[in-house]
């Protein structure tokens, strides 16, 4: 698989500049400080462009899922796919070698690490056309065609975790990122607050489970009006080889989110920068810049 650290490539949709003007511009300025100028998607209808871009598995081969979320309902919003410029040229030149429309995912819901992916079991509701929290509905045959699939495609060691139940994408780009193998980093989650203090035990016991060892990073949603809203998700950073650009909000945790990443990135990912982008305009709609950006190795 090709991580995060590994892309050297940034793109955003074409819609960034339309809907948000003054954070486009702001990140704009961030990436090309920092030697970064993304490429823009064209023929995009919303500015998540993670989610209905490829999954990079190795330098030229991809998987594009079937992009069809459930919580997408305003066909305003939804791109189609083979109108994007880029997935229509890889088209032209690969045919559909790459297009597994047989199974809906969102790229916001596949974290690559070298050996391993995680993903959240939304997958399995999400082709069953269900509801997160009704994912004991899903027929276990039907989950097993499912993880076979992915297994096959995106990683034979395909690990599968609890869906937040407070994020409605189901996403786990707003949960967790990989460090290494064998280590990750997920949310400094409250068990005293509203967050399911039984979602919180399954996720550590599923890490557990696979000899994962993880670190955490202060997350505070728990102050926002919109429980939609994604402001105090630190995790949902941007990584590029050698840049980690790491969401704050105005909130009191921005400090120590950004020791924190810098502390772990002079660890695990030696000579990678870490900046920090006020992402509150993204963050009010849901996501930030993971979900906000596409990267590959080129």
């Amino acid at each position: 698989m090709i991580t995060d650290q590994e892309t050297n490539k940034v793109y955003i949709s074409d819609k960034l500049q339309e809907f948000y003007p003054k954070f486009y511009t702001r990140l704009i300025q961030c990436l090309k400080m920092h030697h970064e100028l993304p490429d823009i998607l064209k023929g995009t209808k919303d500015i998540w462009c993670r989610d209905y871009m490829p999954v990079q598995i190795s330098k030229n081969k991809f998987a594009l899922f079937n992009y069809d979320p459930g919580y997408l309902k305003d066909p305003k919003y939804r791109t189609i796919q083979t109108k994007v410029d880029w997935i229509v040229k890889r088209l032209e030149q690969h045919g559909k070698e790459d297009f597994r429309e047989e199974l809906k995912v969102d790229g916001g819901n596949v974290v690559k690490g070298k050996n391993s992916t995680i993903m959240t079991r939304s997958v399995f509701t999400e082709n069953a056309g269900l509801k997160i929290e009704e994912y004991e509905k899903v027929p276990t045959t039907k989950k097993s065609a499912y993880s076979k699939i992915l297994k096959e495609v995106v990683s034979p060691n395909l690990i599968t975790i609890p869906a937040d139940p407070s994020d409605f994408t189901g996403h786990a780009d707003g949960m967790i990122r990989w460090l290494d193998h064998d280590k990750v980093l997920i949310n400094n989650y409250n068990m005293s607050e509203e967050e399911d203090s039984d979602f919180i035990l399954e996720l550590k016991q599923t890490l557990f489970d696979n000899n994962i060892h993880y670190y955490e990073l202060p997350y505070n949603p728990y102050i926002n009006r919109d429980p939609a809203d994604a402001s105090g998700v630190y995790i949902n950073y941007l990584h590029v080889k050698g840049l980690i650009v790491l969401p704050v909000f105005g909130q009191d945790e921005d400090t120590a989110a950004w020791r924190t990443m810098k502390s772990l990135a002079a660890k695990f990912f030696p000579g990678t920068k870490v900046v920090t982008l006020n992402c509150l305009e993204i963050a009010r709609e849901g996501g930030v810049l993971n979900c906000c950006t596409w990267t590959i190795k080129e």
